[in-house]
């Protein structure tokens, strides 16, 4: 989840046109918008926790719910809650930071420019993980201009409790929503992970080692390198995107307890592993209701339409990205699922 604004909406003409441009100049307008939507790093110590988390919950109607899901980021999970009618509060928000003049290749020296924003914002949220991504390999373009912070909760705060309290029928049920996925990361102080590389992209040992596929990818865009050197891993953490920190699920535990809710794990090995099982639950739910259910809604990352997904009747298959594992993925279910389904 983003904490900065949507980017403007864009006409469909005015779309059209930017596709025609060269593209050089399409990167560029794509890098721009990216950096005018981050935050300029002196600002990162007026960032409070409980206002980003005011800020999501001020996003749900005001009403009693049955039912809410808290924890790790999951596209197939929102459409679960948007479906069961129940909120999602989020474990991970990502910070896009402004940054000038580090070269995507070099991770060292992005984590060497941004310690003192870094710093600055963990002062100030002592309830916040930090976890400083660099990926050259998906994020190539954005980290020319911007760096990706992404912050994680370790206790429900003030902001979420309340909701909770105020919204959460008496008795009712928190599911923890957990994605045990780690990723190789170097601890720059406490609360402050750096991880190069993600999910999906280059592979664990292409991201420290490199590979032939590696270099040939760095040869095309006329890099200096012929593989990544970022600062050496010391452990496997919670990954910065999709990964839960247990830290959380002790707190959720302590005020279910103390206020007389339940708690329910909700635990999946990879962020796709719930996609198969929610487009079911959307095709049987829609047969159930007399509905058609041959409409397939693939989407990818933060790409998501929940409420389109309803008001179509569509079967929605979330994707973590518009990468070849992902696109597998969607092979394997249309080879196996309903002969008359069709993609939209």
């Amino acid at each position: 989840m983003r904490i900065s604004g949507a980017p403007p909406h864009c006409s469909a003409g005015l779309l059209g046109l930017v596709n025609r441009l060269p593209e050089g100049l399409r990167e560029q307008l794509y890098i721009y918008s990216g950096w005018s939507e981050a935050t300029p790093p002196g600002k990162l110590a007026t960032v409070r926790s409980e206002a980003l988390a005011g800020w999501v919950v001020g996003h749900y109607p005001r009403r009693q719910y049955p039912a809410v899901l808290v924890g790790s980021s999951n596209g197939a999970m929102v459409h679960l809650a948007a479906a069961l009618g129940i909120p999602w509060l989020p474990q991970t928000l990502l910070l896009p930071v402004r940054q000038r003049g580090i070269h995507p290749d070099e991770p060292a020296d992005d984590l060497e420019a941004m310690a003192g924003p870094a710093r600055a914002l963990l002062a100030a949220n002592p309830d916040l993980v930090l976890h400083h991504m660099h990926d050259a390999n998906q994020d190539r373009l954005m980290i020319q201009r911007m760096t990706y912070f992404r912050v994680k909760r370790m206790r429900l705060g003030a902001a979420y409790e309340r909701f909770l309290v105020e919204r959460l029928q008496p008795g009712r049920t928190v599911f923890l929503v957990e994605c045990p996925l780690t990723w190789p990361t170097t601890k720059v102080r406490d609360r402050h992970m750096f991880q190069h590389g993600a999910l999906d992209g280059a592979t664990v040992q292409e991201a420290h080692r490199g590979s032939e596929r590696v270099a040939d990818y760095l040869r095309r865009y006329s890099s200096h390198r012929r593989r990544w050197e970022p600062p050496p891993p010391d452990a496997d953490r919670p990954e910065a995107e999709w990964g839960f920190d247990p830290a959380l699920r002790e707190d959720v535990e302590r005020f279910a307890a103390e206020r007389g809710y339940r708690v329910r794990r909700i635990s999946f090995e990879q962020p796709e592993d719930l996609s198969r099982l929610v487009a079911d639950l959307y095709r049987d739910w829609y047969r159930r209701r007399g509905l058609p259910a041959e409409r397939l809604l693939v989407e990818s990352f933060i790409l998501l339409e929940p409420w389109l997904a309803l008001t179509t009747g569509s079967v929605p298959l979330w994707l973590v990205f518009n990468t070849e594992p992902s696109l597998a993925a969607i092979h394997r279910y249309l080879d196996s699922a309903d002969p008359t389904t069709r993609s939209a």
